[in-house]
């Protein structure tokens, strides 16, 4: 019972970790746009 049940948390921490790197990875993308948005106002 108790190996299922470390299985099983393990399970949940890898998808929170996921979660995160996700949202940091949309984060990172905002802000390249952003960026981006910045240099052409820049150029024009």
């Amino acid at each position: 019972m108790e190996k299922g049940k470390n299985v099983n948390t393990r399970k949940k921490t890898v998808n929170k970790d996921h979660m995160g790197v996700t949202s940091i990875a949309n984060q990172l993308k905002d802000m390249a746009g952003s960026l981006e948005r910045d240099l052409r106002f820049f150029y024009i």
